[in-house]
């Protein structure tokens, strides 16, 4: 198992737990059972995807316990589905342009942000995950005989090994840059300070200001509802605690710099919107890096996919991220360009 995966079992165990206060038989697993499960993790506040990952382990559970003779209950084993998760159910997943990328990598930065915005852009050009890119060193890259160079690496999540022709001289400046000694960040320091690299950029680049409509996570819902319990209790006139006063300052700085309504700013439908810059993660780097390639149409979707590992074409298609009008203007490129083809033949 990957650490990811590691992670996603013990927090699985935290909800069976929660919910599970006694010992159960497999034999008490019903489909209302099931249900009740499901419905208990969305009043948590819980995201859509994140809710059908534990439903996932809840069912893999039953079925490793059926394996090994713990569990004689066929029905635990058919009564749990996955919820279809809709588009505005999730968090915005944004792209960087070329354009930005390019603006990125000429930053004048040091310290924390010049390595976090360094490592950033060894994913964007890898189009790897967190876990893969982070950790690239010397002997991931390989110059063959013709002088093509590729980055050669199993993939930690799925154990997929990729060849990544290194087609941007970038890739060898940031490579001479640190000797291939790339700096050791973890995912949460890449998290936070990337967010902070893309907020400074964005006054030079307006498109990273554009706003996105996007979901709260479930600690940002706490976060607010508190906010707008401690609103009400200032607008009452009752006094604060000690606790509550050091919260309610804390949270009203967050609501200021954010157009808090009450604490994340909306728009008029009452949806909450995030400036592009806020919901820059470390797993912006693989998707732009993919969607960008994707849109040169230089390759095939199985050629695509022998660089991101992606292992079927379903969740590759999703994956990338191509706006409806950016669709249009590929597939209205390629027509022209046979269109002019066709006036050339003639």
């Amino acid at each position: 198992y990957s650490e990811g995966s590691i992670q996603i079992w013990k927090n699985f165990g935290k909800r069976l737990h929660e919910y599970c206060p006694k010992d159960i038989p497999f034999s008490e697993i019903t489909k209302p059972f099931a249900d009740r499960f499901t419905l208990y993790l969305e009043k948590k506040g819980m995201m859509a995807n994140t809710v059908n990952k534990y439903v996932t382990c809840f069912r893999k559970l039953c079925n490793l316990a059926a394996e090994e003779g713990y569990n004689t209950n066929a029905v635990s084993l058919k009564v749990w589905k996955e919820r279809t998760v809709k588009e505005e159910e999730t968090r915005a997943e944004i792209y960087l342009t070329d354009e930005e990328i390019d603006a990125m990598y000429d930053m004048k930065l040091e310290g924390m942000e010049e390595m976090v915005r360094d490592v950033f852009l060894l994913g964007y050009f890898s189009c790897q995950r967190y876990s893969d890119y982070s950790t690239l060193r010397e002997e991931n890259f390989i110059t063959y005989d013709t002088g093509l160079g590729i980055i050669s690496l199993t993939q930690k999540k799925t154990g997929n090994v990729v060849n990544v022709p290194i087609v941007d001289k970038r890739v060898n400046e940031l490579c001479e840059k640190y000797h291939f000694d790339f700096p050791m960040l973890t995912e949460q320091q890449m998290n936070v300070k990337i967010k902070v690299v893309a907020e400074t950029l964005s006054k030079d680049v307006p498109t990273l200001r554009e706003k996105f409509v996007t979901v709260l996570t479930s600690v940002e819902r706490r976060a607010e509802d508190a906010y707008a319990k401690l609103l009400k209790k200032k607008k009452s006139g009752k006094k604060f605690t000690e606790n509550e006063r050091k919260q309610y300052y804390k949270l009203h700085k967050l609501a200021e710099s954010h157009n808090g309504s009450p604490l994340w700013e909306r728009n008029k439908h009452g949806e909450v919107i995030r400036p592009k810059y806020e919901l820059v993660s470390s797993h912006t780097s693989r998707r732009s890096g993919t969607t960008n390639l994707y849109k040169t149409g230089a390759l095939t979707n199985k050629e695509m996919r022998s660089i991101t590992g992606h292992q079927s074409e379903k969740v590759f298609e999703k994956y990338i991220r191509v706006g409806i009008s950016e669709q249009a203007q590929i597939v209205g490129d390629k027509l022209l360009a046979v269109k002019k083809s066709n006036r050339v033949d003639k």
